[in-house]
């Protein structure tokens, strides 16, 4: 029993693959510790090792199957998932993989020249899809990180200091999201440039609406979109039928009546109820 035991135990570790190789930066070739790798086979079976102080990992048990890798570190984009192939008793050396390190877009936002504001909301954009997100600090910094080359649009889109105030006119005035005046690129080997954002203030109005019906929602159609979408959407109508609206953007909006589309309206609206 013994003896048919040990056979079988060095005949499994004889099927068994292994797999070792090196994590090294992109740019630099220098060695990149505790990264994780992982195998994952087309079953859903997963297979985890970190790289030690020299950027080496070591698999040294795996079944024959063929392999998804993947890679993660700190400050380092993931590695884009490459395909590997073992077979019963594999032993692959020297399978290396490199990681480029993240970039950053790093800005201020200003409410005036001279005058950051904090707790802003800045994105930064790929097409419109939403690709790293940063709150602004006590100083107005911040930093989108784990982008890659690239060219990208980035906005300061809300934030819970962005009350309206008065305007010179007397008038009153409220932040709206604000993009970067041009797209910011990013490549490899060069320093991403510091931006700053100047919040862009315009006029908002009270709308006033005799309207008929319970619910009531204002579509943006050639308007900036409200800092606060639950300020115009699914608004209830009062029973005498007045509708009273705050901070809404000058522009063209769809009115919809319990879903219902009616005329469009444009803002500022007069006269009222």
């Amino acid at each position: 029993m013994k003896l048919t035991f040990f056979l079988l135990t060095l005949s499994m570790a004889a099927e068994a693959a292994s797999l070792r190789g090196t994590v090294r930066n992109a740019l630099t070739r220098a060695t990149i510790e505790r990264v994780l790798v992982r195998l994952t086979t087309p079953g859903g079976q997963s297979f985890e090792e970190r790289t030690g102080t020299d950027g080496r990992y070591v698999f040294a048990s795996l079944p024959g199957a063929r392999f998804t890798v993947q890679a993660f570190a700190d400050e380092f984009l993931p590695l884009e998932a490459a395909t590997l192939e073992l077979t019963a008793g594999d032993e692959k050396r020297d399978y290396d993989l490199r990681l480029a390190p993240e970039m950053r877009i790093v800005g201020r936002v200003l409410r005036a020249p001279n005058e950051t504001v904090s707790a802003v909301t800045v994105e930064a954009r790929v097409k419109g899809e939403v690709v790293s997100t940063d709150w602004t600090d006590s100083n107005g910094v911040f930093r989108l990180s784990g982008l890659g080359p690239g060219s990208y649009e980035v906005v300061a889109t809300r934030g819970i200091t962005w009350e309206p105030v008065r305007s010179a006119g007397g008038g009153r005035e409220m932040f709206t999201a604000t993009p970067y005046e041009q797209p910011v690129k990013l490549a490899v080997g060069e320093k991403a440039p510091e931006i700053a954002i100047l919040l862009k203030r315009v006029p908002v109005h009270r709308v006033r609406l005799q309207l008929t019906g319970k619910l009531a929602t204002l579509q943006p159609v050639s308007a900036p979109p409200p800092q606060n979408v639950y300020d115009i959407t699914n608004r209830e109508i009062p029973a005498n039928g007045c509708l009273v609206m705050d901070d809404v953007f000058a522009g063209t909006y769809k009115l919809l009546i319990e879903g219902n589309e009616t005329k469009p309206l444009t803002v500022p609206v007069r006269p009222g109820c």
